[in-house]
């Protein structure tokens, strides 16, 4: 078949997916500490709080165990363009732009040098 509906992708099949009764993270995480076994995570805290290590390595421990403790920042506020600014937005970013033009006048221009001749 071709490109569009029916095209036989995506939908229910039958054996697809996870099995039923395999269990998630969870499940795992019960499984390994049934066995009396310690998961990685786990070992990583124990030993970070252990303060009979040296310091550089309970930092070093610290450090790697972040990325499973502590969610990436992602970026607070994107700047708007301006045709999505309310009017008093853009006035306000147009007076910055135009007070830091005029901050700049007395500074030399950036020239750039092109086969030795200087162009503005």
């Amino acid at each position: 078949m071709g490109i569009g509906v029916g095209s036989g992708r995506g939908g229910w099949r039958p054996g697809s997916g996870r099995p039923r009764g395999s269990g998630g993270k969870a499940a795992r995480a019960r499984a390994v500490e049934a066995q009396g076994r310690e998961l990685p995570l786990d070992r990583l805290l124990r030993r970070m709080c252990d303060p009979g290590l040296d310091e550089k390595y309970r930092d070093s421990l610290a450090i790697a165990a972040c990325p499973f403790l502590h969610p990436k920042l992602s970026v607070v506020g994107q700047p708007l363009t301006p045709f999505e600014m309310t009017s008093e937005q853009l006035a306000v970013t147009t007076a910055r732009a135009e007070a830091q033009l005029r901050e700049r006048q007395g500074q030399p221009r950036l020239t750039l040098a092109v086969n030795n001749k200087t162009e503005r």
